[in-house]
């Protein structure tokens, strides 16, 4: 299967070897106006893709320091997933730093670039 543009050379079905499961947000609004999300127990959808850590830095919080680990993430493109949805893999939580992409507007991949935060 032979695809075009600069993510579908380097991706094909094949490289889709991890499972994901998107973990959707709820948005509520607070007594002041302020929104909250929160993310029910059972995933909107488990899928395959392929997830690759691509940088890795300590952020020196006024308490404690904190490690984040960014991923992007390759997976069949599907419209309901949406920001701030959550995705779970391999048991860790990571969210989605901004919109999913639609890669070249063509409906077949989605990249998520997502973050880790790791408490030490």
């Amino acid at each position: 299967m032979r695809n075009e543009g600069y993510i579908l050379k380097k991706t094909n079905i094949d490289d889709l070897d991890q499972r994901i499961s998107i973990k959707a947000a709820i948005r509520q609004q607070g007594t002041k106006g302020n929104v909250t999300y929160t993310y029910g127990n059972q995933p909107r959808c488990t899928v395959w893709a392929s997830v690759k850590a691509y940088d890795a830095k300590n952020v020196n919080g006024e308490a404690e320091d904190v490690n984040e680990i960014d991923y992007k993430i390759i997976m069949r493109y599907r419209a309901d997933v949406v920001y701030p949805d959550r995705v779970i893999w391999q048991g860790k939580t990571l969210r989605m730093v901004h919109a999913p992409i639609n890669v070249e507007g063509r409906n077949k991949w989605l990249q998520l670039n997502c973050r880790e935060f790791v408490q030490s």
